[in-house]
């Protein structure tokens, strides 16, 4: 598949610009203390780079690389690819071998397990382990922000690390780093103000603080996208369906949910009675993976097949964040991929998962509703509140182990880090006592809590970076929140905005989307009648076909210029029939010649009230 893969990119003579290009050798010349920056987009050659030519350099300079990844799947295919990197250094010396193994020059970790082992009984083994190493490579380097409100110990590995390795070569690599420069930003300003007049020989001689901090950088192309736009999950499993008869063409789906995925993957195998819908996707062509991937023997060997060969034989692949970066799909019949990502970090980091073959890409995106972004601000603001209640506690126990004076010494830090948890512990103990109360008391804010704080040494601790990244989202899904209130599209433009789509070109996406989107509803409005037309209904028939119906009832209601939102509550009820009325303003604005005849009858007499939808001629 790589090597087809690559012939194509021949073929077609696809012009790319790679990280090998735009550092050359300058790599040679970093040194301790240094803190590199790579910013480049999907396929431009990141872990190539390290793996094969960095990598070689460091082990003739004796250099031992601690190499950090956010996924256990990306973690499964750098360590595939390190095996055609030793085939190498075995072809370019042959006594390779005899000499070493690779592993003595380059370990392979995950963030967690490092944060696993900080808070475990013996992180003064962790320090000696990572003391080994001459450099650290933060792949994937947004992970410290971008999972800082589902993994609150992000902090504490990025804290943890960067104070260990900061007499070293650190370097940082992502396609997103935006809010990790950031960070580094900032802790090397506030290095320079604290240094002022007392600065080591590392600083004076080995790496000056305006010598620190180095960034390469790649532009993305998105120019092989084509913009799709859906409505929601149902929306979504009726577009997958209609083209369920080509069988080349591949789906990858990225959900912002378990709840959605399965919602979707059930969706997807449910037969329908439409013509278009009548070839089933068949239960083998779907697979479903979340971070419990390995607990079920199917979606453990989908990924396993996705790590070793880069592709999947699925024609539908649905996923949570689970791959949302490191991993790599080389697939030409990989021709439409599905985001639903509210932020932007993640949204570039899901669409990179697709290499560039040099082919089309659909990209479908989620127009979302106005309602989405406010329970999703409700609940932002819900844990910023949680958090300002313990804001000044917080604060005052605030990463003990960061009061290390002289991290550089091992056993100094791991003492240090120890006296100092106990001292804090001690002295705050009465002051951690109200939220342990509501963690333990109310379940809710005991699920608020753990969005931004860790504990470490029997002291609750703050993620920084989480209440960072909320505070940001509160404010994105505000501005959302007031656009979309006059513009329905709003979110459409922002995500196209984030791939650098012109304004005018996503007008015309919106307006194409617009007219197949009146066209899909009355289409299924159409289907819908059919079945039932002729028939006389009683009372509660016809609310149950209303409510099957509903979705495509409400479009055309609401395009009716005397729309109003009690009539869509009305719509929704399941105590409520459709009435003559409405059924024919939602004619009106869909274009379709029927009409709702009703049958009155007197209950007092037993007589049914009779509902039955007729053709006009």
């Amino acid at each position: 598949m790589q090597e087809e893969f690559k012939k194509k990119d021949k073929e077609q003579k696809i012009e790319k610009r790679f990280v090998s290009d735009e550092i050359g050798e300058k790599y040679k010349e970093w040194k301790n203390r240094n803190i590199i920056f790579i910013t480049s987009p999907t396929g431009s050659g990141k872990s190539y780079f390290i793996l094969h030519i960095f990598l070689k350099w460091a082990i003739k300079n004796n250099m031992r690389i601690l190499y950090l990844v956010n996924r256990r799947i990306l973690k499964m295919q750098l360590e595939e690819e390190l095996e055609n990197v030793e085939e190498e250094l075995c072809r370019e010396s042959s006594d390779w071998k005899v000499k070493c193994t690779l592993n003595e020059y380059i370990n392979i970790k995950t963030y967690q397990s490092i944060e696993k082992e900080i808070k475990g009984k013996e992180p003064k083994n962790l320090l000696y382990y990572l003391d080994f190493f001459s450099c650290v490579i933060y792949d994937e380097c947004h992970y410290f922000y971008a999972d800082s409100n589902f993994n609150t110990n992000t902090e504490l590995s990025y804290s943890v690390l960067r104070k260990v390795f900061d007499n070293k070569l650190q370097i940082y690599v992502s396609a997103t780093p935006e809010e990790m420069i950031e960070e580094v930003d900032k802790f090397v300003k506030e290095e320079q103000r604290e240094s002022e007049g007392k600065m080591s020989y590392e600083q004076i001689f080995v790496c000056p603080p305006n010598e620190r901090k180095r960034e390469y950088s790649i532009s993305a192309d998105y120019g092989y996208i084509s913009l799709e736009i859906f409505e929601n999950i149902e929306d979504l499993a009726h577009l997958i369906k209609r083209n369920g008869s080509d069988k080349k063409d591949k789906w990858l789906i990225f959900v912002d949910s378990i709840e959605r995925g399965k919602d979707l993957r059930k969706r997807l195998l449910t037969k329908n009675d439409s013509e278009e819908e009548k070839k089933i996707i068949n239960e083998k062509d779907v697979i479903f993976l979340d971070a419990k991937y390995d607990e079920n023997d199917d979606s453990k060997e989908s990924v396993n097949e996705i790590v070793n060969e880069e592709f999947s034989s699925r024609k539908v692949v649905i996923s949570t964040a689970v791959m949302d970066n490191g991993v790599s799909f080389k697939d030409f019949n990989l021709t439409n991929i599905v985001i639903m990502a509210d932020t932007r970090e993640m949204f570039l980091q899901m669409l990179g998962r697709k290499r560039t073959d040099g082919g089309k890409v659909k990209l479908y995106i989620c127009k979302q509703n106005v309602e989405h972004f406010r329970k999703r601000k409700m609940y932002t603001e819900n844990i910023l509140k949680c958090y300002e209640r313990h804001r000044n506690t917080l604060r005052k126990l605030d990463k003990p182990y960061c009061l290390v004076s002289n991290p550089y010494y091992l056993y100094s830090y791991v003492e240090t880090l120890f006296i100092n948890t106990k001292e804090t512990f001690y002295s705050t103990e009465w002051k951690q006592q109200d939220i342990l109360n509501e963690i333990l008391e109310d379940t809710v804010s005991s699920q608020y809590i753990r969005k931004f704080c860790y504990s470490l040494g029997g002291i609750i601790t703050l993620n920084s970076l989480a209440i960072k990244k909320y505070l940001k989202l509160k404010l994105f899904y505000k501005d959302m929140i007031e656009k979309m209130e006059n513009d329905e599209y709003a979110f459409v433009k922002q995500q196209a905005d984030w791939l650098g789509v012109s304004h005018d070109k996503v007008e015309v996406v919106i307006e194409e989307s617009s007219i197949d989107e009146l066209s899909k509803n009355r289409e299924r409005l159409e289907n819908a009648i059919k079945e039932v037309l002729g028939d006389s209904m009683t009372r509660e028939e016809n609310i149950e076909w209303k409510l099957k119906i509903w979705k495509p009832l409400l479009y055309f209601l609401s395009r009716d210029k005397d729309f109003k939102d009690g009539e869509e509550d009305a719509i929704k009820k399941n105590d409520r029939t459709i009435s003559d009325k409405i059924f024919e303003r939602c004619m009106t604005q869909a274009g379709l010649p029927y009409v709702l005849k009703i049958k009155r009858g007197s209950e007092q007499k037993g007589i049914v009230t009779l509902y039955t939808i007729k053709k006009i001629d």
